[in-house]
């Protein structure tokens, strides 16, 4: 999982430095370019915080029973 988030990271540098050697060559970009990469930005950087809530929705979802167990303990003692 941790992979897969920096394969996307290192795609987004990828592309950011792609997009400038564009920009240098082609003078400016038009309208409906920029909407483009800009769409592909934020889909990446959304499937980033998408794969980082997956790794912490399934750490606790492990996790929880024990998490859980413990405040049952805690609650029995007293």
């Amino acid at each position: 999982m941790i992979y897969k988030v920096f394969n996307q990271v290192h795609y987004l540098h990828q592309l950011s430095v792609l997009n400038s050697s564009f920009i240098i060559q082609h003078g400016s970009l038009d309208i409906f370019t920029k909407f483009k990469c800009f769409k592909k930005i934020k889909q990446i950087l959304f499937s980033i915080l998408i794969s980082i809530f997956a790794c912490t929705n399934n750490f606790l979802h492990w996790h929880k029973p024990t998490i859980v167990g413990f405040s049952y303990l805690r609650k029995a003692k007293t």
